[in-house]
């Protein structure tokens, strides 16, 4: 099996897990960066739904790698702010809402991109709140 490639190593994972996933219908969570190829074999491997979470940082316009907040998509779209970020860097409200907006039209346009016009898979009651809590550790 090549494993030179994360796709590579993620078949070679995948090919384990069929070993060990007995139960139809199941969930699965992943919290990685740039990982959208990995998750893509593993809900192959495991025969399921593929859904992403997609978040983006909102930076300081003149220091881009210092988060002043950030997105993430849903029916609903989160924003997430740092307070103290924003007053150090002196953001006016309107200029952290222009950013807000462009970073969620970037989401839009990912998730287009990852997974066309299908729908979200729908989480709710206790398995989202278990991932929600999870990706706090």
């Amino acid at each position: 099996m090549d494993c030179r490639s994360r796709t590579g190593q993620t078949r070679a994972v995948n090919w384990r897990l069929r070993l060990r996933v007995t139960k139809i219908g199941s969930l699965s969570c992943w919290r990685c960066r740039g990982g959208v190829p990995v998750a893509a074999e593993v809900a192959a491997a495991l025969n399921a739904p593929l859904d992403l979470i997609l978040a983006r940082k909102i930076g300081v316009p003149f220091e881009p790698e210092l988060a002043m907040g950030a997105v993430v998509d849903g029916s609903k779209p989160l924003v997430v702010r740092n307070e103290k970020v924003i007053r150090f860097a002196g953001i006016e409200e309107r200029d952290f809402n222009s950013l807000c907006e462009s970073e969620l039209a970037e989401v839009a346009r990912r998730r287009g991109r990852y997974l066309g016009d299908r729908k979200s898979v729908d989480v709710t009651g206790m398995t989202a709140r278990a991932a929600s809590l999870a990706n706090r550790k």
